[in-house]
């Protein structure tokens, strides 16, 4: 079944307002209407009327701009991949290459960095566009899904096996920062969704009824982990910077182009998922 996240918010929309697409004989019509005033009634229903109207407004735009989740699907895999070629470059050229058995312990923290986006934002982001970018049918699409987010989580947790290795050999403490908050939380959570995905679609498998309620909220949630991934990713980066105290150089352009393409990846997968299309594959 293909969900399009959109229907979240309009089932949450309370007066229902459906945006139409414009029409393109005319300019002036390229956005939809903007939301209508709530109708009069106390001030917090009155806030929470405009503030999902606004929400759903924001959405519509999206869906008008001259732009198919095609493109948006074929820029995020563009970003992903020089992404993950930076990320090579900057463990093996710059930090020595990576290896959690040895002896230098830079090269066991590399692979932290390494596998978290390789391994864990890459493959889920691949997995969230399942449903746009595998050609085939409903199931494929959702085992495919299953599978990249499945083997995402097992490579998150062996990069975090490897960053509590590194600071335990150098004894360094253990989540004192924001970043792995952030990072900790998500992967948390991100192994509940699985597990709670797994039960309600596959096996043992809820009734119909249940997983039609369900399914746009376990999508959109996946959205929100992965939007979460990217900022334990950023914040990754600036720590790493700060730590190495790295200055301007060649490294320290690396971190950023790769920090700046793994937010632009992270763009674009979430526009491909968000875009409405008329079918559920490129």
């Amino acid at each position: 079944m293909h969900i399009d996240i959109l229907d979240v918010f309009l089932v949450l929309l309370p007066s229902r307002q459906v945006f139409r697409r414009p029409n393109t004989a005319s300019k002036a019509s390229f956005l939809p209407p903007p939301p209508p005033p709530p109708p009069p009634s106390s001030s917090s229903s009155s806030s929470s009327s405009s503030s999902s109207s606004s929400l759903i407004y924001a959405m519509a735009v999206i869906h008008q701009l001259p732009i198919s989740a095609t493109i948006a699907a074929l820029l995020a895999q563009l970003f992903g991949v020089v992404a993950m070629v930076l990320m090579f470059v900057w463990v093996l050229h710059f930090r020595g290459g990576i290896n959690l058995g040895a002896e230098n312990k830079s090269h066991i923290f590399n692979v932290h960095p390494f596998l978290m986006y390789v391994g864990y934002i890459f493959l889920s982001g691949e997995a969230l566009m399942a449903f746009k970018i595998v050609w085939a049918e409903g199931w494929m699409q959702k085992l495919v899904h299953t599978v990249f987010n499945l083997i995402g989580l097992a490579l998150a947790i062996l990069g975090v096996y490897a960053v509590f290795k590194f600071h335990s050999d150098l004894n360094i403490p253990n989540v004192y920062s924001l970043h792995s908050w952030i990072g900790i939380g998500t992967i948390s959570l991100f192994g509940f969704q699985w597990l709670m995905g797994f039960l309600l679609f596959w096996y043992p498998r809820a009734t119909k009824e249940l997983r039609e309620k369900l399914a746009p909220w376990h999508a959109l949630s996946g959205l929100v982990l992965f939007l979460l991934m990217i900022c334990a990713a950023e914040t990754g980066l600036v720590e790493i910077a700060a730590y190495d105290r790295l200055r301007r150089g060649e490294e320290s352009r690396v971190v950023n182009f790769t920090g700046l393409f793994i937010l632009l990846y992270g763009a674009a997968v979430t526009f491909a998922v968000l875009y409405r299309s008329s079918s559920n594959v490129i």
